[in-house]
């Protein structure tokens, strides 16, 4: 990522950054940065070291963004999803069992909520420092309440249980440049 950061902020044609992570990342052992400039830190206590290298990388890469005059968008992450999208969807032609199709094709809001709680949490902690970022919530786009879709209008949002389908990313896609107002 740091070649990617280090481009948009000495590249003058470049106006607009957009963010977009798993927030799965801060739960995993790999790339703790979420994306953000990778810092090399040291810190004595190493079972807090995720949340405060999120944290410092997230910070460093906003600030030396924002002291380039750049405007930056904050995507927040898309709900995982614990189950495979196509068990919504009958794609064989001639079945031979009574397999029921997922009804509803979501996971429930509640679900998504404790998935994503540390990762929101540390997000938006460090966001409040910066208010002049923008944050598009992909999430609020897929969720209601009840539930997070994979499926809506007839239409697969996931291509699996983390990315977002040709279809998903195009809803997501004319969303988002509602929110982009580059004018």
């Amino acid at each position: 990522m740091n070649p990617a950061i280090n481009y948009a902020i000495t590249n003058d044609s470049v106006k607009t950054v957009i963010f977009s992570m798993s927030g799965g990342y801060i739960n995993q052992k790999r790339s703790i940065t979420g994306g953000f400039m990778d810092i090399h830190y040291v810190d004595e206590k190493p079972e807090e070291s995720k949340d405060i290298i999120f944290k410092e990388s997230m910070r460093k890469t906003l600030k030396l963004l924002i002291d380039a005059q750049k405007n930056i968008i904050f995507t927040t992450s898309i709900p995982r999803l614990n189950f495979n999208p196509q068990s919504c969807v009958n794609s064989r032609p001639l079945q031979l069992t009574n397999k029921a199709l997922k009804s509803p094709c979501a996971v429930s809001r509640a679900a998504f909520d404790e998935d994503q709680r540390e990762y929101r949490d540390i997000a938006f902690s460090v966001l409040k420092e910066f208010p002049q970022v923008k944050v598009f919530d992909a999430a609020a786009e897929l969720c209601d309440r009840e539930y997070c879709y994979a499926m809506k209008n007839s239409k697969m949002l996931y291509r699996d249980n983390v990315h977002l389908s040709q279809q998903g990313s195009e809803y997501i896609a004319q969303k988002l440049v509602k929110a982009i107002n580059l004018e």
